[in-house]
């Protein structure tokens, strides 16, 4: 479960279904040497936002809606989408290998962005069995205005399981907080780590939450 402030966000079994499909590519596991984890893991590697480029060669992709919370993103054709739990979206390719999935998560609060790396650092870390790299973290804005901060992680949760490359979206729009989980076996990075990173940057809130979002920024600019 993640736990926030007392408050639970129930991600358990969303998230024993991600790690079910990375265990296929688990039997051969990377070698690691153990590091001394980040004495700050939430620094900012590079607090100058960044403009996520245009999706390309997407002409064949589809587009998931979700209703209740307001968004919608891009899937490839080969990618799968698990919407049974509206707050939590799971998102994978090819279950038989195991290879990648995105967690979309929706919660219903609004966190600063500091609370918000800080939660999600500490979720991952607190998983992280056998190695925890926080790798990056840099804000980013999305095609269509609205901010993201961009968080990548390098795990392994267990030693039967695949190194894994995490790639997080953090968005705060009005009331609501999003979590774009992506999840990649270290050895397959290569095969899905563009399509993932493509289809997180095509995740586009509501017009009017995107509204908000950028009123929030304004407002808080300008006390400041």
């Amino acid at each position: 479960m993640f736990y926030i402030r007392g408050r639970r966000i129930t991600t358990y079994g969303a998230w024993i279904l991600i790690v079910g499909l990375i265990v296929a590519c688990g039997s051969n596991p990377t070698p690691t040497t153990p590091v001394q984890l980040p004495t700050d893991p939430t620094a900012v590697a590079n607090s100058t936002p960044t403009v996520a480029p245009s999706i390309v060669n997407a002409d064949q992709w589809s587009t998931f809606r979700n209703e209740e919370f307001r968004y919608s993103i891009l899937i490839p054709p080969n990618w799968t989408v698990d919407d049974k739990t509206k707050n939590e979206v799971i998102i994978f390719v090819d279950r038989s290998n195991g290879l990648a999935g995105l967690h979309i998560l929706a919660l219903d609060r609004a966190f600063t962005m500091d609370e918000f790396v800080r939660e999600n650092n500490k979720f991952h870390q607190d998983r992280a069995a056998e190695y925890f790299e926080a790798m990056s973290s840099t804000p980013i804005e999305m095609a269509n205005g609205h901010y993201a901060h961009r968080l990548g992680y390098r795990v392994q949760n267990h030693p039967s399981f695949c190194v894994e490359i995490l790639m997080d979206y953090l968005m705060v729009a009005g009331n609501l907080s999003y979590a774009l989980q992506g999840s990649i076996c270290e050895a397959a990075e290569g095969l899905y780590g563009q399509e993932m990173e493509a289809m997180q940057r095509s995740f586009r809130l509501d017009s009017d939450l995107a509204m908000i979002s950028r009123f929030h920024r304004t407002v808080s600019a300008f006390i400041e």
